[in-house]
């Protein structure tokens, strides 16, 4: 008897299949279990997920070796390792999805799957062809995947246009209020952060600076006698953030574009567009993806409109080092493309640099990490300072850090959990409601899908759902998710506008990686992590299990639930208590001795 040939049929649109064709999709949610004729693809194992996660870092590495004095691979997300805007790791994991699915298909030799994007449907018919499968093509789909491949081809271009039309706004706002001259020359500090309207009007309503990132450290240091010029970037709106840095009394505020002219931009477009960034020869990848296509795929999606505004930060940050010839620098650190501008000039001109890393250190924010071949290379501040001796600690299990280069200061940004009393001082012994605390990336979208279906399963549990506030608020993340929230049924919306008020309508706590977490914390609740993603560690409290479970489904979720109302009520007091020890370790509470102590590293004595 022959042997029925594996075939999978790839197509550009979701279309109807024959009855013995299984349909082959990205899981709504993560766990989902096949249905019907659709077949989602598989989670990845622990190996093959570090296996994708080793691969992104090695590849940012090798090209950073291929490329250790040009500005432009630093000017990339990509070199970032920036798991957003980059999507070198979505792909690998992507590959070796496909790979372990075609590999042991369980039975089924007739696939299709629907495939818009033209890379993807190249790796995925080769890794097919690999396992010996014949791929079917239809020629409405080619046609499809040529389209698409002709509009990534001048993609960059029309994103130029818009930069620079982006920028020319920034210049126009800025010269339309100008500052006086000697208003943006001989400080003792510059201080460089990101402008937002919102921030900064508060901050003039108030008659005291306090910077969206590094909190008081720039009034701070002009109180104690260091002249402190604060420079922004603009990302949104122009006319308005520029107005409300004008309206800041007590410290001079500038923005990117009084320090640029309408020639910066135009030679930054062109700096941008006509660099090169070389990428070497590379053995076959993870699933065998060729990986010099895949890097050169990523890069001619974000490259050059990034470059374009590095370039542009570059001469404003020329222009401001020169006008204030003795100034040292403090600014925010991400290891975002723009901060390596100000880091590589500081750099040649020995300027004394700061980097405040302003946010939760986790294991997935591969932007963290350095090997050490590259260490050397990467444009970075001169000393850089976590929140906290916690956040330090994590921070230099990432990669190849000097251990004297990465400090322990305090959260100028926040939050001060110290402050907080719990509101809880025992177990819960039913848990009837729990809140879900999502911030405002994209996953919180799959983290909502696996919630409703979660809540079906369990209804005697209420899950109120609570979206990020500015970047994905409840209605807009439930509309995005596909789920209806309802006013009581198993899953619904948290309503309080005080993020305190509407945890303590709970009695335990939900989350993904949102940091508002830490005040669930500190206000006594236990917390359940929500594990949705195999290939990256995204909880902020990975390291501190006071108080903490984590679950992936009903099941797991059930137990984490009868763990804490079974927990005596010795433990649940330790547990807070180490808890709250933890949360201070890593959000160091804002004095000024400390504050103090982080300029100090300036080379400033105060």
């Amino acid at each position: 008897m022959l042997e029925t040939p594996r075939t999978l049929w790839l197509r550009a649109h979701p279309t109807q299949a024959p009855a013995d064709v299984l349909i082959v999709r990205p899981p709504a949610y993560p766990g989902e279990a096949p249905s019907g004729q659709e077949l989602p693809l598989p989670r990845l194992d622990a190996e093959r997920a570090h296996m994708a996660r080793e691969a992104t870092l090695k590849l940012s590495a090798d090209l950073t070796a291929a490329n250790p004095h040009n500005p432009a691979w630093f000017y990339t997300w990509m070199a970032s390792r920036d798991r957003f805007r980059s999507l070198i790791l979505d792909k690998l994991t992507l590959a070796a999805r496909w790979d372990a699915l075609l590999a042991t298909p369980g039975g089924a030799t007739q696939l299709a799957s629907a495939v818009s994007d033209p890379f993807d449907a190249r790796m995925i018919a080769a890794i097919a062809r690999r396992h010996g499968w014949r791929v079917k093509i239809a020629p409405r789909a080619r046609l499809h995947w040529l389209r698409q491949a002709l509009i990534l081809r001048f993609k960059p271009l029309l994103h130029c246009i818009l930069e620079l039309l982006r920028h020319w706004a920034i210049l126009r706002a800025a010269r339309r209020a100008p500052l006086p001259s000697e208003a943006l020359r001989d400080h003792d500090l510059l201080s460089l952060t990101l402008l937002h309207a919102g921030p900064l009007n508060r901050s003039a309503e108030a008659g005291r600076y306090s910077d969206a990132y590094l909190g008081p450290l720039p009034h701070h240091a002009q109180q104690r006698g260091l002249k402190t010029l604060v420079i922004g970037g603009i990302i949104h709106d122009a006319d308005g953030s520029t107005a409300a840095a004008r309206r800041v009394g007590d410290i001079t505020v500038a923005s990117v574009g009084d320090f640029l002219t309408p020639w910066d931009l135009l030679t930054s477009a062109a700096r941008a567009f006509f660099t090169r960034i070389r990428i070497p020869q590379m053995p076959p990848g993870l699933a065998g993806v060729d990986l010099r296509a895949l890097t050169r795929w990523d890069l001619r999606r974000e490259a050059v409109v990034h470059k374009q505004f590095c370039y542009m930060t570059e001469a404003a940050a020329r222009r401001a080092l020169r006008w204030n010839p003795l100034a040292g620098v403090v600014m925010l650190y991400e290891n975002n493309p723009w901060e390596k501008a100000w880091n590589r000039l500081c750099a040649q001109q020995k300027r004394p640099s700061l980097g405040f890393l302003h946010c939760a250190v986790l294991p997935s924010h591969l932007k963290n990490y350095v090997a050490e071949e590259e260490r050397r290379h990467r444009p970075a501040p001169g000393v850089m300072f976590c929140t906290g001796p916690e956040a330090r600690r994590t921070f230099l299990t990432l990669g190849a850090h000097d251990r004297a280069w990465a400090r322990a200061g305090c959260a100028l940004r926040g939050p001060d959990l110290s402050g907080i009393t719990p509101q809880r001082a025992a177990p819960p012994r039913k848990i009837r409601t729990l809140i879900a605390l999502m911030d405002g990336l994209a996953h919180s979208i799959d983290a909502v899908r696996l919630l409703d279906a979660i809540a079906r399963e369990i209804p005697s549990v209420r899950i109120l759902l609570r979206g990020h506030p500015v970047d994905l608020p409840t209605e807009q993340l439930a509309q995005k998710s596909g789920v209806a929230l309802t006013a009581d049924g198993p899953f619904g919306a948290s309503e309080p506008k005080d993020l305190n008020q509407a945890i303590l309508q709970a009695d335990a706590a939900l989350y993904v990686g949102s940091t508002a977490v830490m005040n669930a914390v500190a206000l006594g609740l236990p917390v359940i992590h929500l594990r949705i993603n195999e290939t990256l560690e995204n909880d902020p409290l990975f390291q501190a299990p006071y108080l903490h479970r984590a679950a992936g489904d009903a099941a797991s979720l059930q137990a984490a639930i009868a763990h804490f109302e079974q927990m005596p009520q010795t433990q649940f007091e330790t547990e807070l208590q180490q808890a709250r020890e933890n949360l201070v370790q890593t959000f160091t509470p804002v004095t000024e001795p400390g504050m103090d102590a982080m300029l100090a590293a300036l080379g400033h004595a105060l």
